[in-house]
């Protein structure tokens, strides 16, 4: 595949190229990016801390899984001691009563690139703040990153997004979405339920600057619904972010945690 058009590079050294050549055509979707790497936005206020040895205690809070091999937190400024609010890693050391998570210097920034990874070499435990974790509810915290190269979908191609995350069971409000150039095309706010599953789709319509986007999203229960037919104006010829976010509610924030489980992006070639 060396004489491809190479339009996506990732950390792994791996590329992803031109999927109208010969050898990978035929019209069919591909996967721009996936991770089933874990992210976590957690809960915050006085009874969730981090210790000056990086050690995040969630109090009375238990995950729906033992994160032993690691996950992505995400971080307020101020938590990290001289360190700036994004995704760091981290490798769950207890998921007994109280959760607790040692988080490491590894970091991303959520304003550029990041699927999801596990790195590599020497971990270093971050200089925590010995205190309580900043307030990270009432807004949208970018979980994953990914580019969308311009042209990549043509006049008629588009783009499937698959999703599965876990959350608090509770009354409070935890809004999932997912955007492109920073407008929204699949989102939901999951009250009483803790997992969930959803499908969207956005599909130029004819030329690069008009799109059709639905969705279809399942295990919430009552907290099921169809939003309505989403009619967008983005230019695609030209690069975008597409952004995984969740957003907490404040009365919610010491106790409610998203965790964005696992998602697949694929395109769909334009005809």
């Amino acid at each position: 595949m060396a004489d491809n058009m190479v339009v996506a590079n990732y950390k792994d050294g791996q590329q992803v190229c031109d999927p109208q050549h010969p050898a990978v055509s035929g019209r069919a979707s591909w996967v721009l990016a996936q991770s089933a790497i874990a992210i976590l936005l957690p809960p915050t206020t006085s009874t969730n801390t981090i210790s000056a040895g990086g050690l995040i205690t969630l109090t009375g809070i238990v995950l729906q899984n033992n994160y032993t091999y690691g996950l992505w937190v995400y971080l307020q400024a101020g938590d990290v001691v001289g360190g700036a609010a994004g995704l760091y890693w981290a490798v769950q050391t207890s998921n007994t009563t109280n959760a607790t998570i040692q988080v490491y210097t590894n970091y991303q920034s959520p304003t550029n690139q990041f699927i999801p990874y596990i790195p590599s070499g020497t971990l270093t435990p971050v200089v925590g703040s010995g205190a309580a974790l900043v307030d990270n509810s009432n807004a949208d915290r970018v979980l994953v990153n990914v580019t969308v190269p311009g042209g990549l979908l043509g006049n008629n191609g588009g783009l499937r997004s698959t999703w599965g995350f876990t959350c608090f069971n509770s009354a409070n409000a935890k809004a999932i979405a997912e955007k492109l150039a920073g407008t929204t095309f699949g989102s939901f706010s999951v009250t009483t339920a803790a997992t969930g599953y959803l499908q969207d789709t956005l599909m130029n319509r004819g030329i690069p600057n008009a799109q059709y986007c639905n969705r279809n999203n399942q295990g919430w229960g009552s907290n099921a619904t169809i939003s309505a037919a989403q009619f967008l104006a983005l230019d695609t010829t030209t690069d975008k972010a597409m952004t995984y976010t969740g957003n907490i509610a404040t009365a919610g924030k010491a106790t409610d945690f998203i965790v964005l489980e696992r998602f697949c992006l694929e395109i769909l070639p334009s005809l």
